[in-house]
């Protein structure tokens, strides 16, 4: 009784216990329908909604199925009418609820016995008692050409057999089933269209009512036969082709009885197979086959023949002699018993495929396996093998997982993604996807991936191949992944862009004019500002460029050229005259490029827009021209004054030294006197040394100087004899030879290396005899290049002199240089501290270079960087 308004209902006890509902006087709606079975719930809630609309009358009868709480289902029927108000509002909605479980499955099973007949492949029919057909199942009017629907009322069963045949029936199958219910056995019957006669097995039977025993009718299922007998035929024809098959298939077959293993048959394939001609047959197997002692068969056999269980072995080998030699081969074979009719073995039937050559290619390709694999893991590049649907790291290399930054027992032996997921999202997966469904390779240039290193993402750049391998039908069973880690190119190029776009930059804002030239061909490829600063069209050619160039600077140009042919690089100065007979100064650089062969191939290079610069140089020489002549008279005077002083200076020195002398002789009496007297001797004998080095460092300057070709040799020929006594003191040795000729004032070069050579004896080890070594070397164009100082188109030399002194600090290698400072004191060593102020003066007077270099306690070395040649010689010598 259910109150529509709530949707909650009573009921009685009968009803709660096929619901399964709690004893509550008032049960809600869906409580009931939730225990209905989900497949009959839309059609009982819509039942009841129609039930409840005042258009449908309000009748009410559904079935559904419910599930009970303790597990068993019930088929309920429920029935009802709901009431409604003058205004067509359900006001009460009662009915009643039927169990009809037993009905519907005696109704199902009803249903499925006719479906079955219907549906059995055999002939199926039913006819009263005086021969009159009532029905005939699907199979039934196939098998005798009768239409699917077709009335069989018209027909009587003996329309079904052909003549003689239903005379028989009646006369033996009637009389069998009258007496015993039933009969079976075989009958002819006839197709109603073809009149083919159709053998069958006949099942005949008499239809009684249940409860009265009364025959009601006769029913009768026939199989038809054909099928069985054609299967015999063909089971005959079977044995007989399977005897010949046999005999002459390639497999090789034998039989073997008894426990001793006498063969008893075996076809020519076998016979082969052992090595043996038909003699063999009647022969045991230990007889026929003695080189299988030793080895598992005779035990395997007499397991089979023991056990009564099949024995299967695949690519076992066996030891053969064959053709007079023991070898060995490879078979699939099997040893199954065979049985008599008691189920007893008596005998084994072995069939045997030889497999040698495709276990031979087995292990070559497994050889080759091995190759592969090893070939993979020591290649230089990233190498994995992916098999399966799930992407299974079959083989990776030491390679490859340095790239995804993991371990190989992490890694391999695993799913791609399950180890790599940070890639699975940045498209590689469909990459994969895509070549194992297209069966077509993948090539990834410049890829960007991210990959987890150190707990961290980085960017990494690839070029890489998904390459499909497929099986013999094609089927693509793994990927073979190559991948190059290019990141450190891609980072390179990138550096190299952006210094090219840094170097357009300060092209462009330098205003530079960069220009490029095609050595094979001539042609000038311009910027625009190089077509600006030559005043020419865009279509120039080489012999236009040239043109501009005022004549006076053709034969700079022509030797700039020529070094470049030495030395790659093209520079030079020169003045273009525009076509408003304006001149511009230009400084013109280039570099030539080659190919791989070191062929010349282009000059690349820039020009730059230097008049400014002119201008200003050219007033800067006005200036230095004035200075330098200002200077050039305070020098002079400046020399003229030191010469006279130091000269002016020597008398009254000569004098005190004279009578200090004289005095020190006269006083042999008075000690005291004495020392003081010696002091002063010793003080006026360094003040006159004193005076003489001013005196030669005040003339190094002097213009007037000889200049001429010097051989080094001869003048540490001279050095040597010069110092003979002091290096006979020390026992000091000079190494030197193979000098070049310089060109220079002799008695400067002299001094030069004079105060060198005298250095390295004057500071010796104590107890250790002064090693002195002179060298010279040429020095290159890429020596000269890291030098701007010296002029680039001038041969030089660069002369050593190493010492095995005690050398000095390396940071004191610039102040030696300095007059007057002394880095040692000079009770322990003499000398005035110019020395090595005169060496420097002399050099750059001869415009070169000089430099010292030490290791305290080990020595020195005074490198002399001077030219072979002077360009122009001072005052024009």
């Amino acid at each position: 009784d259910l109150d529509p308004a709530t949707l909650a209902f009573r009921c009685n006890r009968r009803t709660r216990l096929l619901f399964g509902l709690p004893d509550n006087e008032v049960v809600d709606l869906t409580v009931a329908t939730g225990v209905i079975l989900p497949d009959d719930r839309p059609h009982v809630e819509a039942a009841i909604r129609a039930a409840l609309d005042p258009a449908t009358g309000g009748d009410y009868d559904t079935q559904y199925t419910v599930c009970h709480p303790d597990g068993h289902r019930l088929v309920l029927r429920a029935r009802g009418r709901a009431l409604f108000n003058a205004q067509g509002v359900p006001w009460r909605f009662s009915g009643i609820l039927q169990d009809i479980t037993e009905e519907a499955a005696a109704r199902k099973r009803v249903e499925k016995l006719q479906q079955i007949i219907e549906q059995s492949r055999d002939f199926t029919g039913m006819a009263t008692l005086d021969g009159q057909m009532v029905y005939v199942n699907a199979a039934g009017r196939r098998l005798m050409g009768l239409a699917p629907d077709a009335p069989v009322s018209d027909l009587r069963n003996r329309d079904f057999y052909p003549p003689g045949e239903f005379e028989r029936v009646q006369q033996i199958v009637v009389p069998a089933m009258a007496a015993h219910g039933h009969w079976s056995g075989p009958v002819t019957m006839q197709h109603l269209v073809t009149g083919e006669l159709i053998p069958c097995q006949g099942d005949y039977l008499l239809v009684r009512d249940p409860e009265t025993g009364q025959v009601l009718s006769r029913a009768v299922t026939l199989r038809d036969l054909r099928p069985e007998l054609a299967a015999r035929r063909e089971l005959v024809d079977s044995e007989q082709r399977f005897v010949n098959l046999v005999q002459e298939a390639p497999v090789a077959t034998s039989i073997y009885t008894g426990r001793e293993m006498t063969i008893q048959w075996a076809n020519d394939a076998m016979i082969r197979l052992w090595g043996k001609d038909p003699s063999v047959i009647g022969s045991t197997v230990r007889q026929a086959l003695p080189e299988l002692e030793g080895q598992p068969f005779h035990e395997l056999l007499d397991r089979v023949y023991t056990t009564g269980a099949i024995y299967q072995a695949t690519e076992d080998r066996a030891d053969l002699v064959v053709d007079g030699t023991l070898q060995t081969f490879y078979f699939n074979f099997s040893y199954k018993p065979l049985r008599d009719a008691a189920g007893n073995v008596y005998g084994i039937l072995n069939m045997a495929v030889d497999v040698t050559e495709t276990v031979r290619i087995k292990h070559h390709a497994e050889a080759s396996e091995r190759n592969f694999r090893s070939l993979i893991m020591k290649a230089p590049i990233g190498i994995c093998v992916l098999g399966g649907p799930g992407f299974t790291v079959d083989i990776v290399n030491d390679q490859y997982l340095r790239l995804v930054g993991r371990d190989r027992a992490a890694f391999e032996g695993k799913p791609l993604w399950e180890v790599l997921p940070e890639a699975r999202t940045q498209g590689f997966e469909e990459l994969l996807e895509g070549v194992r469904r297209s069966g077509q390779p993948y090539f990834g240039s410049e890829q960007p991936v991210d990959l987890l290193h150190n707990g961290a993402i980085e960017r990494y750049y690839v070029n890489f191949v998904y390459e499909p391998l497929k099986d013999n039908e094609g089927t693509v069973h793994s990927i073979l992944v190559i991948v190059i880690d290019i990141t450190q190119q891609i980072e390179a190029r990138r550096r190299v862009e952006d210094a090219e776009k840094r170097a357009r930059l300060a092209v462009e804002s330098a205003e530079l004019a960069p220009y490029e030239v095609d050595l094979a061909s001539g042609h000038i490829i311009p910027s625009p500002r190089f077509l600006e600063l030559f005043d020419v069209d865009a279509d120039a050619g080489q012999a236009e460029y040239v043109a501009r160039i005022l004549p006076e600077y053709l034969e700079a140009r022509r030797l700039a050229y020529e070094r470049m042919a030495a030395t790659g690089r093209l520079e030079y100065q020169c003045r273009v005259r525009h076509r408003n007979d304006s001149t511009v100064w230009l400084h013109i650089f280039g570099q030539r490029l080659y190919d791989d062969s070191g062929a010349p191939t282009r000059i690349i290079g820039v020009v730059r827009d230097i008049t400014q610069y002119k201008q200003i140089e050219q007033e800067l020489e006005r200036r230095v021209r004035e200075r330098t002549e200002q200077l050039t008279r305070l020098n002079e005077e400046l020399q003229q004054f030191t010469y006279v002083s130091s000269h002016d200076l020597k008398e009254p020195l000569r004098k005190i030294h004279l009578f200090a002398h004289k005095a020190f002789e006269e006083t042999e009496a008075f000690p005291s006197v004495r020392r003081s007297l010696d002091k002063v001797i010793a003080a006026s004998a360094r003040m006159t040394h004193l005076l003489n080095d001013l005196l030669r460092y005040s003339m190094l300057s002097d213009p007037d100087q000889h200049w001429e070709s010097i051989d080094l040799n001869t003048v540490f020929d001279r050095i040597t004899e010069d110092t003979e006594v002091l290096i006979r003191e020390k026992g000091a040795r000079i190494h030197y030879g193979n000098l070049p000729h310089i060109e220079g004032i002799p008695f400067q070069i002299t001094q030069l290396f004079f105060n060198l050579v005298a250095n390295a004896l004057k500071f010796a080890r104590p107890g250790v005899p002064p090693e002195v070594s002179i060298s010279a070397t040429p020095l290159t164009a890429a020596d000269l290049h890291e030098d701007p100082i010296l002029q680039q188109d001038l041969l030089f030399y660069s002369i050593e002199v190493r010492d095995n002194g005690i050398g000095f600090d390396p940071a004191q290698a610039q102040r030696i240089f300095v007059a007057f400072q002394r880095l040692h004191d000079r009770a322990a060593f003499a000398g005035n501290g110019i020395g090595l102020a005169l060496c420097k003066k002399i050099v750059e007077i001869h415009k070169g270079r000089i430099s010292a270099g030490s290791t305290p306690g080990e020595g020195s070395v005074f490198t002399v960087i001077l030219p072979a040649r002077q360009r122009e010689l001072p005052g024009g010598s």
